[in-house]
């Protein structure tokens, strides 16, 4: 837990102050006791504790980031409202995500698959990411893109059904450390 809030604090500019962060520490929060409490008495309560926690959070930030979801390090919300992660995405390190974005399974006939997400992605306002697709690394996704079908690495990727629009090469400032 600790670690990751290492790298994800410095991505917002104004620490603590920023709306963003609070749903990413709740987050992280859950997923330690998820992970590292065994007696299940104890993991219960703490889980109890966690949800008395997230519901005003997501109430107050429109965040939305599913217990299960597998986020790596450096996850920077940058506008809060209307962001739902699925609880099993799995998203690499350096995430920076803006506001209206989602990313959930299709449903019951994409047996309940959800995206996983490369390192150093960023998702434009108003993105929808959409079943077991795969994001790769160094991927910019364009505002209201609809990205149903995997995405190879460094590219920007935009429209309905998202297709490729170009290279991410110039966006190197908003990815991350390449570490």
């Amino acid at each position: 837990m600790f670690e990751n809030l290492r790298v994800d604090l410095p991505r917002y500019h104004r620490g603590l102050l920023e709306q963003g962060i609070w749903p990413v520490i709740v987050f992280r929060y859950g997923m330690w006791i998820y992970d590292n409490i065994k007696f299940k008495p104890l993991r219960n309560l703490l889980l109890l504790s966690y949800y008395i926690i997230r519901v005003p959070v997501e109430i107050a930030t429109g965040v939305q980031i599913g217990l299960g979801a597998r986020i790596g390090p450096g996850i920077c919300v940058h506008h809060c409202g209307d962001v739902i992660i699925g609880h099993r995405c799995v998203i690499g390190k350096y995430f920076t995500i803006n506001n209206g974005v989602t990313l959930i399974s299709k449903g019951p006939k994409d047996k309940w698959s959800f995206p996983t997400i490369g390192d150093r992605v960023y998702v434009a306002s108003g993105a929808k990411i959409m079943g077991g697709v795969k994001i790769g690394n160094n991927v910019v996704i364009g505002a209201n893109a609809v990205v149903v079908k995997d995405t190879p690495s460094n590219v920007i990727v935009g429209g309905i059904p998202a297709q490729v629009i170009g290279s991410s090469e110039s966006w190197t400032n908003v990815f991350g450390p390449k570490n």
